[in-house]
């Protein structure tokens, strides 16, 4: 139950169950990644499954030095999500909240993050910000990828509308 990855370790704790084609985590609890633990549940099962992850504090820089990457990365993560699949589909929501962020030329930024999908169709909410450089905003409605949403180039034909806003220092 505690799991070594890259320069760390983190204890991860659930209760496993293997129904015939699938597998089931009830009760999951990540601990080592933030102040307070990333919970959940995943279940997953010919070909459909249900993910639902928690966390009010992922500590980036954490993470960072427990996956064993290089460049400096800080700050604190909030997530919420709750997803079902089913062969390509994919029905759900996540919102992602960063604050205190640091990255390379990024010193104090904050992002806002909104993805939800029902049936074919998505939604995207983007909110960033950096006192430096000023903040930016990128709404994505009844976005309609080009093929499987797992799939990066189904986004490059994806239809839909998306709306941008900056605000430049």
């Amino acid at each position: 139950h505690v799991a070594a990855v890259g320069h760390g370790t983190v204890d991860v704790v659930g209760h496993v169950t293997l129904p015939p084609g699938g597998v089931r985590v009830e009760g999951l609890r990540i601990d080592g990644v933030g102040e307070r633990p990333v919970a959940g549940s995943a279940d997953w099962s010919k070909g459909q499954g249900h993910i639902v992850l928690n966390s009010p504090d992922i500590d980036l820089a954490r993470l960072h030095t427990l996956l064993g990457m290089e460049a400096p990365l800080s700050g604190d993560v909030a997530l919420d999500a709750d997803f079902r699949m089913s062969g390509e589909r994919i029905q759900g929501h996540a919102t992602v909240d960063v604050w205190r962020l640091e990255f390379e030329q990024i010193h104090g930024g904050g992002l806002h993050l909104e993805i939800a999908s029902l049936g074919d169709l998505w939604s995207v909410v983007a909110r960033g910000h950096e006192s430096r450089f000023g903040w930016a905003s990128v709404e994505g409605t009844d976005l309609r990828p080009a093929g499987s949403p797992l799939a990066l180039a189904s986004w490059r034909g994806a239809t839909g509308s998306v709306r941008i806003d900056t605000e430049a220092n």
